[in-house]
């Protein structure tokens, strides 16, 4: 996917570049070469087009030339699925989850670590039993932020310290949607699940679209929105 702001789209690719585009008529700025794929979309932020790769280093890159100005790297698990998740900047931070099911805020100034959460920790005998990946972005309503994990929990984390301020057992890899009214999650099952913004207890849960491999939820007005495998 692309990262937007009012002057400029940038693109990751799968080959390990970085192209920043005029919005107003495509024209190429500038490309950068990263360190390894990047599968989620860049993030914008003031000055800076933030990336996450695929090796877990999240880096910023100067809008103005396309250079280096900070990164952080997260150590990765040797087995993991395919996907990143896509960095979501607030105010003075950016936040991303990684393949090591950890949650963290960098500082925009320097990329210095803000906090750092650890979803759920790894359990199981096999490799695949440990997986624990946080591929959804996570989601900003307020100063709370909203994030998943496969094979994990769904927490709510106090955006400025890092506090945890609730978690539940859930599994996901295809996303969370929440406003006022709640979280949706789409279930590692494809059950659509709603819990509650404050104490993260469920509301209501279905099983319509059970095993459909359906995508991240959207809202749409009073609607929860998602697409399924065979193209509904």
């Amino acid at each position: 996917g692309q990262g937007v702001d009012s002057r400029y789209v940038a693109i990751g690719s799968t080959d390990g570049t970085v192209l920043l585009l005029s919005l107003e008529d495509g024209k190429e700025i500038w490309r950068h070469e990263v360190a390894s794929e990047v599968l989620a979309a860049p993030a914008m932020a003031p000055g800076q087009v933030i990336v996450r790769t695929v090796d877990g280093k999240i880096t910023a890159l100067s809008i103005k030339d396309g250079r280096e100005l900070w990164f952080n790297q997260q150590s990765m698990p040797r087995l993991s699925l395919r996907g990143s998740s896509t960095p979501v900047v607030v105010a003075g931070a950016v936040i991303c989850g990684f393949d090591n099911g950890r949650l963290a805020a960098y500082d925009l100034a320097d990329g210095d670590a803000l906090w750092d959460v650890m979803l759920a920790p790894p359990s199981g005998r096999t490799e695949i039993e440990r997986l624990i990946d946080l591929d959804s972005s996570a989601v900003l309503v307020g100063k709370d932020v909203y994030a998943i994990s496969f094979q994990g929990r769904l927490v709510s984390i106090a955006a400025e310290s890092g506090q945890l301020l609730w978690s539940e057992e859930l599994s996901s890899y295809a996303g969370i949607a929440a406003n006022s009214s709640g979280v949706f999650v789409s279930t590692q099952g494809s059950e659509l699940v709603a819990v509650s913004n404050a104490s993260g207890r469920e509301l209501w849960r279905s099983e319509l679209l059970l095993n459909r491999d359906i995508s991240g939820p959207a809202l749409q007005g009073s609607s929860v929105v998602v697409g399924d495998f065979k193209g509904y």
